[in-house]
């Protein structure tokens, strides 16, 4: 999700694999198995970068709110963990 959502931000597949520390080619896989897994075209993957889709886009700000989520998560058992 978090890749989709830097795909999102930079508007290429290659700057959000180097955003992500990950190859082009590790990004490209998992964005179709994303699409894949959800049925959906969520990229119009062009020469010179990548767009949303309008499924892309709904996705996208889902996504937004589910890695929010979990980072409230993670912050919260981190803050639990300390308390003991």
């Amino acid at each position: 999700l978090r890749l989709l959502i830097t795909v999102a931000d930079t508007g290429s597949i290659s700057a959000a694999a180097r955003a992500e520390r990950i190859s082009q080619p590790s990004a490209s896989a998992r964005l179709r198995n994303l699409e894949r897994r959800l049925g959906l075209e969520l990229l119009d993957r062009r020469t010179r970068g990548a767009e949303l889709t309008a499924a892309g886009r709904a996705v996208t700000e889902w996504a937004r709110g589910a890695v929010a989520a979990m980072e409230d998560l993670l912050t919260g058992a981190a803050a639990m963990r300390a308390d003991r």
